[in-house]
């Protein structure tokens, strides 16, 4: 009989399929997902639904490190039609144009609720297109698709990771003629509440809803937002910015299902054969195509890569890598951090009205500042910090040092001691502001260094901040990469190789890393030199004198706690400490 935690399961309704006893329903929890109910008189006690289920037992994926590409439809009109670039509206349709069929997710006829299907038509494909941003119903699916795959059809099954791993769980063996697609899941919210947002604005509006687009582009992809039309000719439309359902999901984490809070699928290799997603975070593209939206495009298998060749040619196609992508999506690797709100939500969406619901939980705090607002604040900044600068070192050094190569209105700000030394030949990319001697106090006289060697390069990604004491050198022929950075006073980078520091990494005081030894001794005179670069992930906190040695790797969200040396790898999400430093904790959190 099945026996599984609720925050275990994913309400795949995987088990009522497999089960030859029809004893499996479903009730809805106060937040609308479902959960297995076992009807124990007609229980056999066969165990399929426990032998079977993907959160009881250890998924290992026999895929392999993905090819991970950008990628948009050529054809423009369809391309604004999907929820990003139109990948997986390519894929679908070359199934579809072969006879094929395409399981995937359709609202139902009142658009309060969602389903998954199988098509095998345009009108079908039409259906399915679009991300519908809350979970969708499985019922059947799984029986349906075996049912096509022992026909011979080729099916394309589209879902989320863990659909993807219940539907290889029932299947319980490989399909040439399948080819499973999921996409980079930040969770699945809740049905209940995207029912009652569908009620509250038909009764705002005194109509029917007639369409449904939770990822309209009517400001583009990049600024997507909830569209809804009613019968009456009325609209609706809220960006992803000022929309409280979306603020309430991705900003809040409110309303996802449990298991999505310890979900086991977000990890390399990938479920299926394809992965698929919004590529946020990309870089150096043009405005059109931000506007028109970017898909990542992850090939996982050799199906994946042979489909791929299939379908290419109606896209323009970029090649990037998995630290472009974890740029902008952090849940690819890291699960979202459930709400303490949480449980208050629930009980309110019973006993509140709708519209009450979503003026308690978020408020002009959670929405962005009106562009005057905006303006004044950093002109006050600004105005703040004017007497700081060293103003003939930033004319100079962003508008007339031929090394340094700046995007549009990104700046070195060197701010009163700093010290800057760049040798002819040297490189330096300014995307986001460098910021040189900061923290320091009125009055003193603190300085910052600044070197950069013949035929180095300097790389700064995002906004960094280094504070007053500090050491940046970047030696001959070496390459230092800075993300997103803030260090406190007297930390020292020196880099003779490469350095690769991630974004929203944080330093405490004191800290060094080095990518050399600097020294032959007795030992390594004698040996081969090997380059050990130095890589630290994103979201990572390096404590007060830590030291960072070559050849360290240093894992997303990792803590380094203060006066420890690090030699080697540190894993995601674990904190280190000691004189070397060794496993402290497993599974840490920390904000700024």
């Amino acid at each position: 009989m099945l026996n599984i935690d609720t925050s275990k399961c994913t309400g795949c309704k995987m088990c009522a399929d497999v089960c030859p006893a029809d004893a499996i329903n479903f009730v809805e929890d106060r937040g609308g997902f479902w959960y297995p109910e076992v009807d124990e008189e007609k229980c056999i006690k066969c165990g399929l639904c426990e032998k079977k289920c993907p959160s009881l037992n250890a998924y290992q994926s026999k895929n392999r490190e993905p090819e991970v590409y950008a990628a948009w439809l050529k054809d423009t009109k369809q391309r604004l039609n999907c929820t990003s670039g139109g990948v997986c509206f390519a894929l679908s349709n070359y199934i579809i144009e072969r006879g094929g069929y395409v399981a995937g997710v359709e609202y139902t006829e009142d658009f309060k609720s969602a389903r998954y299907v199988l098509v095998n038509d345009q009108e079908g494909l039409q259906r399915i297109t679009q991300t519908k941003y809350f979970q969708a119903d499985t019922n059947g699916v799984f029986k349906k698709v075996k049912a096509l795959l022992e026909k011979n059809k080729v099916v394309l099954f589209v879902g989320t990771p863990c659909y993807n791993a219940a539907l290889d769980s029932f299947l319980g063996k490989e399909y040439e003629n399948l080819i499973q697609c999921d996409f980079v899941c930040r969770g699945n919210p809740s049905p209940l509440v995207h029912r009652k947002h569908i009620e509250y604005q038909e009764e705002q509006n005194g109509s029917k809803v007639v369409v449904a687009h939770s990822k309209n582009k009517k400001k583009g992809w990049s600024c997507f937002g909830t569209y809804f039309k009613f019968a009456n000719g009325k609209e609706f439309y809220k960006d992803r910015y000022h929309n409280p359902m979306t603020i309430m999901f991705i900003g809040k984490n409110m309303n996802s299902r449990d298991a999505c809070f310890s979900c086991n699928y977000r990890k390399i290799p990938r479920v299926s054969d394809i992965t698929v997603g919004d590529f946020w975070g990309i870089e150096g593209v043009a405005k059109e195509d931000m506007f028109n939206g970017i898909s990542l495009l992850m090939i996982n298998s050799d199906k994946g890569r042979a489909i791929f060749e299939n379908v290419k040619d109606s896209l323009c196609v970029c090649e990037k890598s998995l630290e472009d992508v974890e740029r902008g999506n952090p849940v690819l690797y890291r699960n979202p951090i459930k709400s303490e709100l949480t449980d208050t939500f629930l009980e309110d969406l019973h006993t509140l009205p709708f519209g009450k619901v979503l003026n308690k939980y978020v408020n002009k705090a959670d929405l962005p500042p009106s562009k005057y607002r905006v303006w004044g604040g950093k002109t006050k900044k600004f105005l703040k910090n004017i007497h700081k600068i060293n103003w003939f070192q930033f004319v100079h050094y962003n508008f007339f040092c031929k090394a340094v190569h700046r995007k549009k209105n990104k700046y070195i700000i060197p701010y009163r001691g700093s010290c800057i030394e760049i040798d002819s030949g040297a490189s330096i990319d300014i995307n986001g502001n460098l910021f040189l001697n900061t923290l320091r106090m009125r009055g003193s006289k603190a300085e910052c260094y600044l070197k950069v060697d013949k035929d180095a390069k300097l790389i700064i990604k995002e906004r960094a901040r280094i504070a007053y004491n500090s050491t940046i050198q970047v030696n001959r022929g070496a390459i230092l990469e800075i993300g997103q950075l803030g260090t406190n006073a007297n930390c020292n980078i020196v880099c003779s190789n490469t350095i690769i520091i991630g974004r929203d990494v944080m330093f405490g005081r004191d800290v060094v890393i080095y990518d050399s030894n600097y020294h032959k001794t007795g030992q390594n005179n004698k040996q081969k030199k090997v380059e050990r670069p130095v890589r630290i992930g994103n979201h990572v906190w390096i404590g007060t004198r830590a030291m960072i040695m070559k050849g360290c790797r240093i894992g997303d969200g990792a803590i380094i706690s203060a006066n420890s040396w690090v030699t080697g790898r540190v894993k995601e999400r674990t904190m280190v400490s000691g004189m070397p430093a060794k496993l402290l904790m497993e599974n840490v959190d920390w904000k700024e």
